[in-house]
């Protein structure tokens, strides 16, 4: 089954971040989605940062922080998010595209363009994604881009299983994985 969400990429490399990041404004908000709450900040070139909240949205927006130093955060005056979130669920009519600005290592940015390639309904392992990427033994360096996704969801990280097909780990917990796996074959 192939996703409805077009996903238009902005990159930004290590070396192109600091000039990015001067003067550099993030908006961000939070919004409750089928999953639990989420905090999703965007920039002019589309959202940069996408978390799910469980307990302390200050802990979420000292890591927002942490990954775009320099930026100046601030609270949305409007309900952009929640218009985010419908484009996320599939709920707007006409889903426009849906833009993302990802800054990383050329190889982190390599591995989340890869996990684009998974569809809704489909499940890879990490084994898998080396391959596609044309590293066959960077399994564990492809573990740790995984991990390190900046916009949980959009890039669908939750789509990669063991190899074996079992569950494997999820930053935002297991349980949720499987929700968002199980939502994803009932669409």
């Amino acid at each position: 089954m192939k996703d409805s969400v077009i996903i238009q990429i902005k990159e930004i490399s290590p070396h192109e971040f600091p000039v990015y990041c001067q003067e550099l404004t993030i908006t961000y908000g939070c919004a409750e989605s089928p999953f639990g709450k989420v905090l999703i900040a965007y920039v002019p070139d589309g959202i940069c940062y996408l978390s799910f909240v469980d307990n302390d949205l200050e802990e979420q927006l000292m890591e927002l922080e942490k990954c775009w130093k320099g930026a100046l955060l601030i609270p949305e005056t409007n309900k952009h998010t929640q218009s985010l979130l419908a484009i996320l669920q599939e709920t707007s009519t006409n889903t426009p595209p849906l833009s993302v600005c990802l800054y990383g290592t050329d190889f982190q940015r390599k591995v989340w363009k890869a996990l684009l390639q998974i569809h809704k309904g489909e499940t890879t392992s990490y084994t898998q994604i080396a391959q596609i990427i044309g590293r066959p033994k960077a399994v564990r360096a492809v573990a740790s881009a995984i991990a390190k996704n900046p916009v949980s969801w959009i890039i669908p990280c939750h789509r990669i299983l063991h190899k074996d097909g079992s569950l494997s780990g999820y930053r935002w917990d297991a349980k949720r994985k499987q929700q968002l796996l199980e939502w994803e074959k009932n669409k």
